[in-house]
């Protein structure tokens, strides 16, 4: 891929407004209103994603149009809103596999008006392509029709207000609202420093890095023939191999079945896709939940098959395999690990090698229970000793991650967030709700910096999402 951007020449009409900002008097270009840049792009520009650089915020391009020629073509796109004042302006191109170009010269802009804040690139906005109304539980349905492709990267805007604090007993976090979008967020996973993986309406990968969104992986382009993405996880050693795992539904008539894949992180794209377990026969409309452990084992939990449906094998198993796809259960040759539970609804790894599942089925007292799997593929269901404080008819658990060895957060099935603690021996000793007012979460997870980001979506506007950020404020948080 080429990496050359040459700027075309274009007519400056001096403090009037310019429809296209490029190489302008001096490499400066004046505007009050700025709606398009254009360049010269050598290369096959039509398959070219670009990314553009205000004042070294890297965010996507959009609207981009290039007219072919030989040898190079002429490209313009949609400039994000900017604040008043004195900017620079630089692009990248990225290439159907990932790799990017290096950054181009940069074009000087001013915006006529009187200065404001520090300059946030954030995307032109666009009417959000309407998406279904989630159901109840944040489980993706394999069998509904996928809704036609989108284009996120605009659909997601940063930053927007940053509120007080909320507490859990005596841990506290400061809450700060830095994004909302549209869809239903069923899975946040941290990869390094605060960048974020979001599994939206089980068909987008989306990935939050330097301020903006982007699609790093689209179900209808990259696997035209699967039928959902059910779950996601992020491999250990990311920083290293840049490698994401992708649990993934295709359902045929008659039949379901969900394989392993791996793809890689590169240029805000998961791709070199490679099946690593291979199909594996489960119950109709199940999502199954996946991990990756310390250890490099892979774990897939199978729910059980809903009444009426065809079940398969392994239905309420959790399944081990080795990081080669290879079976890796308590028998030799066999992936079974141990029994699970009907509804599993998430995965989280733990200390000393125990693998923790949250189980989306409400307990029949309306308590909280974890259940433990151990490396000796022993299980242990710990039970929250304050009942009192537990008296929620829908206190299955949705998704789960711990802040420190003793402690995490965790979403019931009745889209509250509480915090809880953990005894020495794994039991849970109590939790305490988290109030985010009216927002009901739908998935969490803890980034590299040690901050809480939180999907959620309100009552009020079921179809858009918030990106809520909780930073730990309480000196009582301790490690051990």
């Amino acid at each position: 891929m080429a990496a050359e951007f040459r700027h075309r020449k274009t007519w400056c009409a001096g403090m009037a407004t310019a429809a296209i900002l490029v190489a302008c008097s001096g490499g400066t270009a004046w505007a009050q209103v700025p709606t398009r840049i254009a360049w010269t792009q050598t290369g096959a520009a039509q398959t070219f994603r670009f990314m553009i650089f205000i004042d070294g915020v890297r965010a996507p391009l959009v609207s981009v149009t290039c007219f072919a020629g030989s040898p190079s073509s002429e490209c313009t796109g949609a400039l994000p809103t900017m604040q008043p004042g004195t900017h620079t302006v630089a692009l990248s191109a990225v290439d159907l596999s990932g790799k990017e170009s290096g950054i181009s010269e940069s074009v000087t802009v001013v915006i006529a008006g009187t200065p404001g804040p520090a300059p946030v690139p954030t995307p032109t906005p666009r009417t959000p392509t309407p998406t279904p109304t989630p159901t109840p539980t944040p489980t993706p349905n394999p069998h509904a029709p996928a809704p036609p492709p989108t284009t996120p990267d605009t659909e997601f805007t940063q930053p927007l207000a940053r509120g007080s604090a909320a507490c859990a007993r005596q841990d506290c976090y400061a809450v700060s609202i830095f994004a909302r979008g549209q869809g239903a967020i069923t899975r946040v996973a941290a990869l390094t420093g605060d960048d974020v993986l979001m599994l939206r309406d089980g068909r987008d990968v989306l990935l939050w890095r330097s301020g903006t969104a982007s699609v790093a992986y689209q179900l209808h382009r990259d696997d035209p023939h699967a039928s959902a993405i059910a779950d996601l996880a992020v491999d250990p050693d990311f920083a290293r191999n840049r490698f994401v795992y992708l649990a993934v539904v295709t359902t045929a008539p008659g039949s379901s079945s969900v394989r392993v894949v791996r793809v890689r992180e590169a240029g805000d794209t998961l791709a070199e896709a490679a099946t690593i377990v291979p199909d594996l026969e489960i119950g109709d409309q199940v999502s199954p939940r996946l991990t990756i452990t310390a250890d490099r084992r892979i774990y897939l939990a199978i729910p059980a098959a809903t009444t009426g449906s065809s079940r398969g094998i392994y239905d309420g198993f959790l399944l081990a395999f080795s990081e080669d796809g290879r079976s890796a259960g308590m028998a030799i040759g066999s992936p079974l690990f141990s029994r699970g539970v009907d509804r599993p609804a998430k995965l989280e790894p733990g200390a000393a090698g125990l693998v923790w599942l949250g189980a989306a089925d409400a307990p029949a007292d309306g308590t909280l229970d974890l259940i433990r799997f151990s490396a000796d593929g022993s299980v242990a269901t710990t039970r929250a000793s304050d009942t009192s404080a537990m008296s929620d008819p829908d206190a299955g658990v949705l998704d789960l991650v711990f802040t420190g060895p003793d402690r995490g957060l965790l979403i019931t099935a009745s889209r509250s967030l509480y915090g809880f603690r953990l005894s020495a021996d794994g039991a849970v000793l109590d939790r305490a709700l988290l109030d985010l007012g009216a927002f009901e979460p739908t998935a969490l997870a803890t980034t590299g910096s040690g901050d809480v980001v939180v999907a959620a979506r309100t009552a009020g506007d079921p179809d858009a999402v918030v990106i809520l950020s909780l930073h730990s404020s309480s000196s009582t948080i301790t490690t051990r």
